[in-house]
């Protein structure tokens, strides 16, 4: 067994408490070397410190069973509310803590007859409270002095009663005493309201007397008593059960069958509950892909730093393998130096991301902005996984250190401290990680396909792709070496700088690979969030949808072919009195129809929908019932494409096809017509599931295209609709108006138009709003992340390039040569790092996106070309330039240690 000699035994009686060799040398090393274990530590506890107070955050936005019943059920027993029942009589069945599952037509709940309303599926022995919900139009007003009456939610309850004592929390005022409100605090802050002053209604003016705040009050809403004027005409909401009976699944179930959703406070304290749970799938997501890819980075910084420290620590290894120390124990004192530096950094991070999540949860929870806090929830689970990253980070960073140290020659380490990098081989360790990767890519895809219910196998799926972001990102850097090695074949015929760079990166293997691999993994990151961004924003253009032209002002003569025509002369003048136009009107005659989605365009019914489907992309998976049949000729039809129309279009429109803008709605030259009876239009707009009885008519269709962001109209000539039997009646009023309306505008026509009578409008918005910005934000961020890894590991290699530089200088370098070599070493490994990230990154985003990733984001695929060329182009453009700048030209020369 090797004994350490008596000189190098530590004589401190801290240092004595170990129990090994290992562990006394390698806590030695990191007190003699301070600085860079600082470093090293400090990187290691940021992301640990970010997972921490990220899971805190969104911990605290989900509630505890606890605080779900204490906020839902008050001091009741169970809670009965309107089932979401389907227009065939169906329902989803609920599972223990609530949930509505319908991941599983079999499972479906057929009801026998109309659905019931909650108070009629009281079961026997419960005292019940009746909570009835309508709405209540407010006058808001403007800037200008004018009024817009706005609809509010109005809550009818005692709040003041002890039965629902914990569901809201009076944040200011008193409770309500004869016919005084109770508001909430978003809608005191919507409407800059507070204690003391009054609202104005249809039914009255009445005083606010408190301020209600609660984590599910998330609209501005007005709270009254059962008997007060506002409550005339609300409709039950919620029956509130008390008893001492709990509420078991038996009962959930038979209020299911008659068509009520049903929860009970046993079953919620008791069902279980996992992490996924706590944070919720997106949170849970998020927290797991970005923590690995966070630890990923951290490894190959650290990696870089353990490199340069074992290289410098290279004789006195050596030394020690000379007087008879095994190789087992020259890689424990590696490993041991990497633990120690771990721990230490990953309990900094702990605490500093408590302190830090519990901050931002109290900041957020005085702002009372759209993100519910329920309380300061500190969940297990996540500080678990942040410290597991954080100890993984360290160990991940010391392998190849270790591997190293394992291979080195005593006698060689004595003689040359510095060594000689290995030659690049066949990288079969890359290549094993990546099939890996491709194995957890199947296991994902199988789970995403089965249609088993649970938050354990969504938890499975997010592991997975863990293991698919780790695989890839750490496989593509372990294939680098030989990529690194090819570059030093481009040193000759290079200026000095480059050459001498290029040479240093193949030498240096050991701390390249590594820094290169954090700024790929950097770069990872912000590819993807820029890939995923711009996904967001083409799928939120596709999603804004107008039913006008963006310089149109759309009013409603008539809802329906039955309600009465309303005479639009007072609003047309009060447009362009309002607006300082002369607007060009143009009557549309509306018929009363609508297309249906062929089967053949429906998204497929699974869990997790395929973004890159069109059929999939809201808005054309909303299928055709809420859009508008105009009937008429090419003039009408160039006011409402606001082009003129094509001669298709125009020889289409005379030989009788039907014309439409939802491309869901066109099936092999061919449309689906529903023909709405007259007498049936008002049941079937309260209940879209009527119109199943109506057999839809085949018919002749051709998509038209629309500008960007206009859409939801379909059109037809008069007589194409008195040959289908339509009936059409005198719809709308478009206004041309010739510009973009602001939003000062916007409220002050919605005002004016209220006042009229005149609700139902569509004022012109521009669809293509600048959006830009937010990806370019992205970018910004991601920029600083990049320079910040590649400044630290820059700074790590030219530490340890002293001895270098002290020869070049030595033999007459020139001053500036200094400056030349770090900025060309930061602007070829930003450059590689930036080239192979920026393609990761874009990969990620397509795997990740065909099972389930929309739990993270909801988005088209699509790629921000233009970014990614500043962030492989800009970026280390930039770098380099401010590395020459914050690098001194000369420095004093060292002597040489070796």
């Amino acid at each position: 067994m090797f004994k350490m000699p008596d000189a190098a035994r530590a004589s401190s009686p801290r240092a004595r408490r170990f129990p090994s060799v290992a562990q006394r040398l390698a806590w030695r090393d990191v007190l003699a070397h301070r600085g860079r274990s600082l470093l090293v530590a400090v990187l290691i506890g940021l992301p640990v410190a970010g997972v921490v107070a990220g899971v805190t955050l969104a911990a605290s936005g989900y509630p505890t069973p606890q605080q779900r019943v204490a906020r839902q059920l008050g001091q009741a027993q169970a809670s009965l509310t309107p089932g979401n029942v389907y227009g065939d009589r169906s329902l989803c069945p609920q599972t223990a803590n609530g949930l509505s599952l319908c991941s599983d037509e079999r499972r479906l709940v057929k009801l026998a007859g109309p659905p019931a309303a909650p108070s009629s599926a009281v079961p026997p022995g419960y005292r019940t409270l009746t909570i009835s919900v309508g709405r209540a139009k407010v006058q808001r007003s403007l800037s200008d002095g004018q009024k817009l009456p706005t609809e509010v939610l109005l809550k009818v309850v005692d709040a003041a009663s002890p039965d629902v004592a914990g569901r809201w929390d009076l944040a200011a005022g008193s409770y309500p005493t004869g016919a005084s409100v109770l508001v909430s605090r978003t809608f005191s802050r919507d409407f800059a309201k507070g204690v003391g002053d009054t609202i104005e209604t249809p039914k009255g003016v009445f005083t606010i007397a408190g301020v209600l705040s609660s984590p599910t009050l998330w609209d501005a809403t007005v709270f009254a008593s059962p008997n007060h004027p506002l409550a005339v005409g609300a409709a039950e909401d919620e029956v509130l059960l008390f008893g001492e009976r709990p509420f078991t699944m038996m009962d959930v179930a038979a209020a299911n069958q008659a068509g009520v959703f049903a929860y009970g406070r046993q079953l919620l304290l008791t069902s279980p509950r996992s992490l996924y749970d706590d944070l919720g799938g997106q949170w849970f997501t998020a927290t797991v892909l970005i923590g690995s890819l966070a630890m990923v980075l951290i490894t190959f910084v650290a990696g870089s730093a353990f490199a340069i420290g074992v290289r410098s620590s290279r004789r006195q290894l050596g030394l020690l393998g000379a007087v008879g120390a095994p190789t087992r124990t020259l890689r424990r004192i590696t490993l041991w130096n990497a633990i120690w530096i771990a721990g230490l950094g990953t309990l900094a991070g702990l605490a500093v991301g408590l302190v830090g999540g519990a901050s931002a949860v109290a900041a957020v929870a005085t702002t009372d902005r759209s993100y519910p806090i329920w309380g300061l929830n500190i969940t297990p689970g996540g500080v678990a996984i942040a410290a597991c990253l954080g100890i993984a980070s360290g160990l991940l960073a010391a392998i190849a250190p270790t591997h190293w140290v394992g291979k080195v020659d005593a006698l060689e380490a004595v003689r040359s401290p510095e060594g000689q990098a290995p030659p690049a081989r066949i990288p079969f360790g890359g290549l094993i990680v990546l099939a890996l990767g491709g194995v957890a890519y199947a296991a994902a895809t199988v789970l995403a396909q089965e249609r088993r219910p649970g938050s354990v196998r969504r938890a499975l799926i997010t592991a997975c792709e863990a293991g698919i972001v780790v695989a890839l990102v750490l496989g593509t850097v372990l294939c680098l070496a030989p990529a690194i090695s090819g570059l030093a074949r481009l040193a000759p015929r290079r200026p000095l700088a480059m050459r001498v760079v290029l040479r240093d990166l193949d030498r240096h293997r050991g701390r390249v690979v590594p820094a290169v691999g954090a700024v790929l993994t950097a770069a990872t990151l912000a590819s993807a969030l820029m890939t995923l961004t711009q996904g967001a924003l083409a799928a939120q253009r596709a999603e804004r949808v107008w039913l006008v032209h963006p310089m149109h002002v759309l009013l409603s003569a008539q809802d329906g072919p039955t309600a009465q025509p309303r005479d639009l002369t007072a609003a047309a003048n009060a447009v362009d009195a309002l607006l300082g136009v002369t607007a060009t009107s143009t009557k549309l005659v509306q018929g009363s129809v609508v297309l249906e989605v062929p089967e053949s365009n429906r998204c497929p019914d699974q869990e997790f929908p395929n973004r890159e489907d069109w059929r999939c992309v809201w808005p054309v998976a909303m299928g055709g019932a809420d859009y508008q049949t105009v009937v008429g000729g090419p003039s009408e039809l160039q006011v409402l494409l606001g082009r003129v129309p094509t001669t298709a279009e125009t020889d289409a429109l005379a030989s009788g096809v039907v014309l439409t803008t939802q491309r869901a709605a066109v099936a092999d030259g061919q449309v689906l017509v529903l023909v709405i009876p007259a007498d049936r239009s008002e049941a079937i707009a309260e209940n879209e599931g009527e119109q199943t009885a109506i057999k839809p008519i085949p018919h002749a269709g051709l998509l038209m295209s629309v500008p960007d962001g206009v859409a939801g109209w379909s059109f037809m000539s008069p007589e194409t609709a008195k040959k289908l039997g339509i009936v059409t009646y005198p719809g709308s009023l478009v206004l041309d108006v010739g510009r973009r309306v602001t939003a000062d505008e916007n409220d002050r026509l919605q005002a004016r138009l209220a006042s009229l009578g005149v609700q139902n409008v569509a004022l012109p918005r521009d669809p293509n709003r600048p959006e830009e910005p937010i990806v370019w934000a992205v970018l910004g961020v991601a920029t600083l992340l990049v320079l910040m890894v590649a400044g630290l590991t820059t700074a790590l290699a030219v530490a340890d390039g002293v001895r270098d530089e002290s020869t070049l200088a030595a033999i007459g370098a020139p001053p500036k040569l200094r400056k030349a070599t770090t900025a060309a070493h930061l602007a070829v490994v930003v450059f590689l790092g930036c080239v192979v990230g920026s393609a990761v990154g874009v990969a990620l985003v397509k795997v990740l996106n065909q099972f389930g990733f929309e739990h993270l984001y909801t988005g088209a695929f699509a790629i921000p070309w233009t970014h990614l060329a500043v962030l492989i182009v800009g970026v280390p453009a930039v770098g380099a330039a401010v590395a020459w700048v914050v690098t001194p030209a000369s420095k004093a020369l060292a002597r040489r240690r070796d």
